[in-house]
């Protein structure tokens, strides 16, 4: 059924995204890219239909702030991981070699994992609220922090926090290109 289900939705998938390539700006292949060639190879065809679906909706969705939708996009991104091939079954981390695909892995419904990352997100948020007596405001930032400027930072942020945060076990090189 899931076969049946993945032809029938297969078109929702965005392509486009997908299909970038693993290789440095030269066009070398990510020395520890494995057996993926794209982006999409780190999926299930289940899991980019509904990748999809989550981005196409976040981007159409009519919040009256921006901040709405930068909570949106971040919850999204806190949840490509879980959703993807990359990890082994009942594992934290990548633990192999080359950290791309394990031979055995598993993954997660994305939808489950955007609404569990976005509820997490909420709980926190109304709980900074109730500690300051709804007297404290949050300012998301979803930039990379050399577009920062003075004016941003004139009051000193509370808490910075970089994604992901996995140490020596993420080759960060290879995942920016």
């Amino acid at each position: 059924k899931l076969e049946e289900k993945e032809k029938k939705y297969g078109y929702l998938i965005n392509r486009k995204v997908f299909s970038y390539s693993l290789n440095y700006p030269n066009g070398n292949r990510l020395k520890k890219a494995g057996n993926a060639k794209v982006i999409g190879d780190l999926y299930t065809t289940w899991s980019k239909i509904l990748l999809s679906i989550i981005w196409e909706k976040i981007n159409r969705f009519p919040a009256r702030n921006k901040n709405m939708i930068n909570v949106l996009k971040l919850c999204f991104l806190a949840s490509l991981y879980d959703s993807s091939k990359m990890q082994m079954p009942h594992k934290s981390g990548w633990v192999i070699q080359s950290f791309w695909i394990p031979p055995t892995y598993g993954t997660k419904n994305p939808l489950y994992v955007f609404i569990k990352k976005l509820n997490h997100f909420l709980s926190v948020h109304d709980w900074l609220k109730k500690e300051f007596n709804d007297q404290i405001e949050i300012q998301i930032y979803n930039k990379d922090i050399l577009e920062f400027n003075r004016k941003m930072l004139k009051d000193k942020p509370d808490l910075v926090i970089t994604h992901p945060p996995y140490f020596s076990t993420i080759q960060y090189g290879e995942l920016s290109t």
